[in-house]
Order: structure tokens, then sequence, then C-alpha cells
């Protein structure tokens, strides 16, 4: 069954941000079934603080997973 999960995710550069969401929309998948593969990631900009010091992306996963 495929699964997709959005996750917005915060950090000190794009690289820890798109990390972030990641983590948190990689969980969300996990959570709802038991094993996972074809992993995909896609994210996109939204917000960055003046001088770049704080990155904001949305992240999604998606994956096919068994239940």
């Amino acid at each position: 069954m495929a699964r997709s999960e959005t996750r917005q995710g915060g950090g000190a550069t794009a690289g820890a941000a798109i990390q972030n969401g990641t983590q948190a929309a990689r969980a969300a998948v996990l959570a709802a079934g038991v094993a996972c593969a074809n992993w995909q990631t896609t994210s996109a900009f939204v917000w960055a603080a003046p001088g770049g010091v704080w990155h904001i992306y949305d992240v999604t996963v998606s994956a096919t997973c068994t239940n």
C-alpha cells in the first residue's frame, strides 16, 4: 500500500531543515506500516530568516508499505 506523509522541518541550514522534516515524515509513514520500501523524498522551500540563520521546508516522504 502506498503511503505518503508531509512534515515541516526547521534548521540552521537548508540541509538540516530537510533532514529534520524527512525524519519526522518517515516516522509517520513507518507508524502506519510494518515494512516499507521504495522510499522517495521531495522538499519545498517555505521560509528563511533574514541572514539565512533559520530555514523551513515542507518535506514529503512516500513509500510502499505492508500493514
